[in-house]
């Protein structure tokens, strides 16, 4: 028998092959994202998201479809389950780094700080980022529900850390991000490795599961390269809210309380769907005190630390 070349189409992405970058052009896409954390944010009380993410015709806990047929580097087995099983769609916050399942016994999780307290969270999605499907993709105009997108090995995952102040995403977000320069030449297509309307955007792959993240770095810590997005828009958050109005109803004396939220949202370098996966919160009392330690602190990141040392 002859063996022929496969058509080299077939190895391309449903998106290169829907020729998505002229039907559907970056810009507005990141246009459409923006719109939609603006827009709407996952509530932190909202059921953990649950599966089944794999199976023939089967669907999520929030409807969207199963991936029919992972590779076997994304089955969940007992290991996973015993390292991600208490952390699993969940975002939840501490005044140290030690968390996670790093540290399995460190339970030291905080609902409420005070604005000069250090601040990190843990978030993590309940199986691998390959096996959410993020979303319906289909070019605008076309008929039809879409096909069903998931991060696959050849993309290039983007986590994305979206930042809510009592409902309302934070303002010092980028909502006009910078295109990757020869995206089209590399990864065959128009690329943006930032999320619109997030603090912060990590590349990642489909086998990411979770991390440790630093919104107010402690004293001795160093490694605040990867968060410095999040590090400074934390910053302006406690800066713009100590100084707006108080809500009609809240009280007029003692230190002023916000309800900060993040979400974890799951996109890649094409940013044709947004999913916000999992979400938490936690209440930050903006006391005088507490106030002027954040602004020694965020003075001392940039004199001290200011060559924000990489980390791990």
């Amino acid at each position: 028998p002859e063996t022929l070349a496969p058509d080299p189409l077939w190895l391309l992405d449903r998106k290169i092959q829907g020729d998505i970058d002229v039907k559907w052009p970056i810009r507005r896409r990141i246009q459409e994202g923006l719109e939609l954390l603006r827009s709407q944010m996952r509530p932190p009380g909202a059921p953990p998201l649950r599966g089944p993410f794999v199976g023939q015709r089967a669907f999520d806990s929030e409807g969207f479809p199963a991936h029919p047929s992972p590779m076997q580097e994304l089955m969940v087995d007992g290991a996973f389950v015993d390292t991600w099983g208490k952390y699993a769609g969940k975002i939840k916050f501490s005044t140290t780094y030690k968390i996670g399942p790093a540290y399995p016994r460190n339970d030291a999780w905080v609902n409420v700080v005070d604005a000069g307290e250090p601040l990190y969270f843990h978030a993590a999605l309940p199986v691998y980022s390959g096996l959410i499907c993020l979303g319906m993709y289909k070019n605008p105009g076309e008929a039809g529900q879409g096909d069903p997108e998931w991060i696959r090995t050849s993309d290039v995952a983007l986590v994305g850390i979206a930042i809510f102040v009592n409902g309302e995403l934070c303002s010092s977000t980028s909502s006009d991000p910078p295109l990757e320069k020869n995206g089209l030449q590399h990864y065959g297509h128009e690329s943006c490795h930032f999320m619109p309307g997030c603090a912060s955007t990590y590349m990642a792959d489909c086998t990411w599961v979770g991390g440790v993240f630093c919104l107010a770095p402690n004293d001795v810590d160093m490694e605040l390269r990867d968060d410095i997005y999040s590090i400074m828009a934390y910053h302006q958050i406690l800066r713009e809210w100590s100084r707006r109005p108080r809500e009609a109803g809240v009280p007029a004396f003692g230190p002023r309380e916000i309800d900060l939220q993040v979400n974890l949202v799951l996109s890649t370098s094409y940013l044709a769907n947004l999913r916000q996966v999992c979400a938490g919160s936690v209440k930050v009392t903006l006391s005088e005190k507490g106030l002027a330690m954040a602004y020694d602190r965020i003075r001392d990141i940039q004199d001290r630390r200011g060559d924000f040392a990489p980390a791990g």
